[in-house]
């Protein structure tokens, strides 16, 4: 699973590693918007974007946790798909694109929630 990053989130873990500023992080990480590289989404903890890595060809569908906003990639599923052109026809669209955001609770906070408390 991946967890979204802030801009802030993602200047603290690279300028652990090299130095750099915040402005730059901003420059990037636009610029991997921009190239599709990476997909904003909401943020688990805060009001703001989040960020996770998305590579060319990858679904646009995916799993979110509610509790922890962990992020899981749906594979691309040959009944979604179906789906999908049944709608497209039904409506009268060419699809030029989809996402599908499911979200729910995953097995560790689904088994951390479950534990008594002592």
């Amino acid at each position: 699973m991946h967890l979204p990053l802030s801009v802030h989130e993602i200047f603290d873990k690279v300028s652990a590693v090299i130095t750099t500023d915040i402005s730059t992080v901003y420059r990037f990480t636009n610029h991997l918007l921009d190239n599709e590289l990476l997909k904003a989404m909401p943020h688990p903890r805060l009001d703001i974007p989040g960020y996770v890595m998305h590579l060319p060809g990858e679904t646009e569908d995916y799993v979110a946790c509610t509790d922890c906003g962990s992020v899981e990639w749906i594979e691309n599923l040959a009944e979604l798909k179906k789906i999908e052109q049944e709608l497209m026809q039904k409506l009268h669209f060419k699809a030029t694109s989809h996402e599908l955001r499911l979200t729910g609770v995953c097995e560790p906070c689904q088994k951390s929630n479950s534990e008594p408390e002592v």
